[in-house]
């Protein structure tokens, strides 16, 4: 049987595993090789693909050092420190390095040839605060633009002269198309968007709603705007129609504005994004078409969480994911899936650049770049990995087929356990112990809250010295893994109780160990009623030596008013009680029949008072201050009842000091008995044990709880209830509630 169940796991395991080391194959796309490159950023040079630059800081000086050389083995590696605190951006354009960099309080423009020779450096400007925006590089035929510190600068080229400028101030962002140029100025309230026909005639200008410019494209017909608000992690798209310099589409995403992208679709243009969904990473696309926006989306397997950035370059919708690398095509088709744990590396800064068969990650401080090829047997891979979705269940299908039954017959027997009478105390344990199951009873044995989850091994919970007996039994137990009993005493604050423990293994359908059922049955109660057999026998035999006491004492003859005379009349009034008690203990919970007379509350609360003897009980006042309430009752068993709770309020008086209060009033249609102490009082546990059979809380033994059952019982056949208000240190008041008339 175990090497059946071995098999089988085995190759479930296998199965699972040869999925998730080539489900990625599955796509049109694969990652062919990877390059990882900590410290810097990583640029790929667009006019030779072998060669790379890579912009890192230089800690010990403080300043940007850039590094080039070739392939991704990195040969020819050549680097220089630039001077520069900070570089605020880099382009290569013309075959040459173009950098905009801080140093000091100096705005710089530098430009390298490939040889990493200094041709040109230019300042453009004096700062007082470190720039922390972007700065952006573009050029126009002869003239290079250049945006930082929210101006525009050009350098026009003039043979082999270049020719700083400074073109227009307090702008935000720009854009070039053809010979327009399209600037966004930045004002208290509203930014402007404004046309310049041939870079410097101004044309017309439209109002947009003010935010912190993230993006700023010229695609088409059409000039895409992507603005922030940081405060509150939302994004505000506007796209403007360049044929009539309005806004067409307005729109604010509750998405950081890294999660947003754009592009032209049939010559309409679209909007994409990824959001999180019900704990799935989701990607719509927005296509603009007269005034209808039209929606598609797609949500991506669950294992891949939290979008870091999306793309969109060369008609592919790249997604970086915190533990994945998606790239979709327009129709949000995927195109290839590569898992990898990019969350603890790529950050806000992150830029991605794309070149056919290459893909480079970057950001200040880590690069990875990407080798990308063709999947020839993607489809092949594809239909193989659809098929597993039916396969496995199939197979999984066929195994719970075959242990169904196994496993039903196991689910039965447990099932049976749990719901026997002896299974109030139950305990589960694991094959190496744990604790798996606590019943309630359990956990008001060993003393543990409802709400604590527990999974330690036994032992852990039997620490406690009282519990030694448990730990021992247990401790054998398991040393022959078979099914054990044994009686227990076990004595919590001097209480002592009797249980009947149990343990027996239990194994899975394969036929391993898979635990221990422990089983507990209280039974105390069992052995107290048997005790009250035997007293009841002895307070029988009792009744013969009471009757020959009493009338020797009848006998006796003494002058009325004399001492011995007192003392005769004492004798007979406690033989009397104590036969009643005697009969008490001989009766107990056989008679149910009511015989009913009438009396009233004032006579019954003097009786009661009077059956204790002051000379026995110097120190306890009991008093009588109860009005008069005519009442049907059977008057023995109601005041038997009272005793006992007198007897008890007595029992609670430290050092036999103290009173007893009796009281009797109505309410509605019940008559309140009420027997009140000044003594020690109970807490809330005793108060809620008060009335259970044989309970007593005598430390010494000398009680058995007999005297709970008989006023329960003589109120329940009253069909009454029994009140207890109690507090520690405040004393004890017990009510019995009896209606006037009683029901049939």
């Amino acid at each position: 049987m175990n090497q059946i169940k071995n098999i089988i796991l085995l190759v479930i395991l296998v199965l699972y595993a040869f999925t998730d080391l080539r489900a990625n194959k599955a796509y049109p796309l694969v990652v062919a090789k990877r390059f990882e490159y900590p410290g810097g950023r990583l640029v790929a040079n667009t006019y030779d693909r072998e060669t790379y630059f890579f912009l890192k800081k230089s800690w010990i000086e403080n300043s940007e050092t850039i590094l080039k050389w070739r392939g991704t083995n990195r040969s020819e590696l050549i680097g220089i420190r630039l001077g520069l605190d900070k570089i605020l951006d880099l382009e290569i354009v013309s075959r040459q390095i173009i950098l905009i960099g801080q140093h000091s309080n100096k705005l710089l423009c530098q430009f390298y040839n490939f040889d990493m020779e200094l041709q040109s450096s230019f300042l453009l400007d004096t700062i007082v605060e470190p720039i922390s925006y972007f700065a952006k590089i573009k050029k126009y035929h002869h003239t290079y633009f250049f945006l930082a510190n929210n101006k525009l600068w050009t350098i026009q080229q003039n043979n082999d002269q270049l020719i700083p400028n400074l073109f227009y101030g307090n702008i935000e962002d720009y854009d070039l198309i053809n010979s327009n140029l399209y600037l966004i100025e930045k004002h208290d309230q509203f930014i402007v968007l404004k046309e310049y026909q041939e870079l410097t005639k101004f044309s017309r200008q439209i109002r947009l709603e003010s935010a912190e410019i993230n993006k700023f494209r010229l695609i088409g017909d059409y000039i895409f705007v992507k603005s922030t608000f940081p405060e509150i992690n939302s994004t505000l798209v506007q796209i403007i129609s360049r044929k009539n310099f309005r806004v067409i589409y307005k729109n604010i995403f509750d998405l950081n504005s890294n999660l947003i992208d754009f592009k032209l679709e049939n010559d309409a243009p679209a909007i994409f994004y990824s959001y999180v969904d019900q704990s799935k990473i989701s990607i719509e696309k927005i296509t603009i078409l007269n005034q209808n926006p039209e929606k598609k989306s797609i949500s991506l397997n669950q294992e891949i969480y939290e979008p870091i950035k999306i793309e969109i370059q060369e008609n592919h919708i790249f997604l970086v994911a915190r533990n994945s690398l998606i790239i979709l095509n327009s129709n949000l088709k995927t195109n290839l899936l590569f898992k990898s744990q990019f969350g603890g590396k790529l950050g806000d800064s992150l830029k991605i650049q794309f070149q056919p068969n290459k893909l480079i990650l970057s950001t200040e401080n880590y690069s990875e770049l990407l080798e990308i090829k063709e999947n020839p047997y993607w489809f092949v891979y594809y239909i193989y990995f659809n098929l597993l979705k039916f396969i496995i269940p199939i197979i999984l299908g066929l195994i719970a087929f075959i242990f169904f039954n196994l496993y039903n017959r196991q689910k039965k027997v447990f099932t049976e356990l749990l719901n026997l009478p002896s299974a109030n105390i139950f305990i589960i344990l694991d094959a190496k112990g744990n604790v798996e199951y606590l019943s309630a009873k359990a956990r008001e044995l060993l003393m543990i809250d409802p709400a604590v989850k527990i999974n330690v091994p036994l032992p852990e919970l039997l620490k406690n010295q009282i519990y030694e007996p448990i730990l021992s039994f247990y401790e054998q137990a398991i040393q022959n893994p078979s099914y054990h009993s044994q009686k227990l005493t076990i004595i919590n604050n001097r209480e002592a109780r009797e249980y009947l423990f149990s343990i027996s293994p239990y194994f899975s359908v394969s036929g391993t160990l898979n635990g221990f059922l422990i089983n507990a049955l209280n039974i105390t109660e069992q052995l107290e009623r048997k005790k009250m057999s035997n007293w009841a026998q002895l307070a029988h035999d009792m009744q013969t030596n009471l009757l020959t006491i009493k009338l020797n004492a009848e006998q006796m003859v003494c002058d009325e008013n004399s001492d011995n005379n007192d003392r005769k009349n004492r004798i007979l009034h406690q033989v009397n009680l104590l036969q009643k008690r005697v009969r008490d203990i001989v009766t107990i919970g056989r008679s149910t029949n009511l015989e009913l007379v009438a009396t009233d509350t004032i006579e019954l609360m003097n009786e009661a008072a009077s059956e204790f003897d002051r000379t026995m009980f110097p120190n306890v006042d009991i008093s009588v201050i109860c009005e008069k309430i005519d009442l049907v009752c059977d008057k023995p068993k109601i005041l038997r009842a009272i005793r006992n709770c007198i007897e008890n309020g007595i029992k609670a008086l430290p050092d036999g000091v103290g009173r007893i209060d009796l009281n009797a009033w109505t309410e509605g249609k019940m008559v309140c008995l009420s027997v009140k102490d000044n003594g020690k009082g109970m807490d809330e546990l005793t108060k809620k044990k008060f009335l259970e059979p044989y309970f007593s809380t005598s430390k010494d033994g000398s009680g058995f709880g007999i005297g709970t059952i008989i006023i329960q019982q003589a109120v329940e056949l009253h069909n009454g209830k029994i009140e207890i208000k109690s507090k520690p240190g405040l004393g004890t008041e017990i009510i019995i509630k009896l209606p006037r008339i009683r029901k049939n």
